[in-house]
């Protein structure tokens, strides 16, 4: 992954790891072992961004294997002070944001059923101010 990326450019890695998070983009096949093992990565910020990665991925609902979590917990005594504080934000904030997306996906789920005319795909309130033109 890092093929084209000097050894010591710790920065550019780090770019390259986040755009493997599941919030930039849709994975077409799983990259966990790439994430996984740039968790091991000799540069905090490689690290940082594959936890994020890790993350982000559990409070939406892509992570399905423990290992990820592990590695978020484990991260916890990284030997860098970054790493450990950028862990235990995530943390604490977790379960706030678990419940936050489980709300935002249950109203999504909730306006398209409620919210879409089957014929034409098209949610109520623009049917309802196209009636009123």
């Amino acid at each position: 992954m890092f093929e084209d990326i000097p050894e010591d450019d710790g920065a550019l890695q780090a770019a390259r790891v986040r755009t493997l998070c599941p919030c930039q983009s849709e994975w077409e096949v799983p990259l966990w072992d790439i994430v996984f093992a740039a968790c091991q990565d000799p540069c905090h910020l490689v690290r940082i961004e594959a936890l994020h990665v890790i993350e982000d991925a559990f409070t939406g609902g892509h992570l399905k294997n423990r290992q990820g979590m592990h590695l978020l917990f484990k991260a916890r005594n990284d030997p860098h002070p970054e790493v450990r504080r950028f862990v235990e934000d995530t943390l604490s904030v977790q379960p706030k944001l678990v419940a936050l997306r489980r709300r935002e996906f249950e109203a999504r789920k909730s306006r398209r059923v409620r919210g879409t005319r089957a014929c034409r795909g098209l949610p109520l309130a623009r049917m309802e101010s196209e009636a009123l033109d």
